[in-house]
């Protein structure tokens, strides 16, 4: 044995990292930026709108995209008639077909 040095085992260094919650807000930042740029092209269509085109079953078609499955009324406040009419409905087909 040696004199005033001990051999000592060496023993493997552990580190356990939890990367949870940087995951969430890696997730959180994706899902972000993928609304920024939804919400920047759809300003941009409506920049570019043609007058021809429907603007409520524009509304209708994107206002699914977000939600997803859903029936979607658009409606407008009539001044004249003092109520809402009716001027975009959709995502209805699949829900009335399992009525049937």
């Amino acid at each position: 044995m040696m004199k005033g040095k001990e051999k000592t085992k060496k023993k493997p260094i552990e580190q356990d990292s939890d990367i949870t919650d940087y995951k969430k807000t890696e997730g959180s930042e994706r899902e972000y930026i993928s609304e920024m740029k939804f919400l920047a092209d759809t300003a941009m269509d409506f920049v570019e709108f043609p007058p021809e085109k429907d603007i409520f079953q524009y509304v209708g078609e994107k206002v699914q995209e977000i939600i997803g499955d859903a029936v979607i009324y658009v409606n407008e406040f009539d001044k004249e008639k003092g109520g809402f009419v009716v001027r975009y409905i959709g995502g209805y087909g699949k829900y009335f077909k399992k009525v049937i």
